[in-house]
């Protein structure tokens, strides 16, 4: 991907839940820095301030809690918007895209990965996923190139990740595994077992084809 020069007005980016599934319960959306942020964890927008002061970001980065529907910024105020892994647990992700398409700068790009969904896929599997992991809409690579059309973006790439990504959540499985007696201590054994079944449900779709990953992007 060419590099493109950014202005002084800031970047927008979107964070969520890294690569591997975050059980619903524990499951929440911010929106921090131009960023909206899906965490896995209570500290939200103070964890990344302390993140920015830890990597000499402080004062650089804005942390601003908000609607991921409804970007609490101005148009035109970003030159770029990134997304990782967070539009799967968005209903209305034609309201997100559409936001984010407005705060771009003309020109400006949106660039984001997510979970993406395959015709074998099922309605069960589905609902599931939507039930342990507030996996709602689940769309295809094709899906997320008309929303990314009917949100008004230009020039949409995709590219399918999913070799890339398969061998990634098998391993970070089997990490949590070796390290579930560790883990129980801390969180409590029935916590840890609705993680693995969770886990292991998942990486069980992205084997068997039924899941993969997605990077895609457009200009506004």
């Amino acid at each position: 991907m060419a590099r493109r020069a950014v202005s002084p007005r800031r970047a927008a980016f979107s964070t969520s839940a890294r690569a591997w599934p975050v059980p619903r319960a524990s499951w929440r959306a911010d929106a921090a820095a131009g960023f909206w942020r899906s965490s896995s964890t209570p500290a939200g927008p103070p964890a990344a301030a302390r993140l920015n002061r830890l990597v000499g970001l402080d004062g650089l980065v804005s942390v601003v809690r908000g609607d991921a529907t409804a970007l609490p910024f101005r148009d035109g105020s970003f030159d770029a918007c990134v997304s990782q892994e967070a539009l799967l647990h968005v209903d209305d992700k034609l309201a997100v895209l559409a936001g984010c398409r407005r705060i771009l700068v003309p020109g400006g790009r949106f660039v984001f990965t997510d979970w993406i969904a395959r015709a074998t896929l099922g309605e069960r599997e589905r609902a599931r996923l939507a039930e342990w992991m507030a996996a709602t809409t689940l769309q295809s690579l094709d899906g997320y190139r008309a929303l990314l059309g009917r949100a008004g973006f230009v020039r949409v790439e995709t590219e399918d990740l999913s070799d890339e990504w398969r061998p990634l959540v098998k391993a970070r499985l089997a990490t949590f595994r070796a390290t579930g007696m560790d883990t129980a201590a801390r969180l409590g054994e029935a916590r840890v077992r609705e993680y693995e079944q969770l886990y292991a449900f998942f990486v069980g779709l992205v084997e068997d084809g039924k899941l993969g990953g997605g990077r895609l992007s457009g200009s506004a």
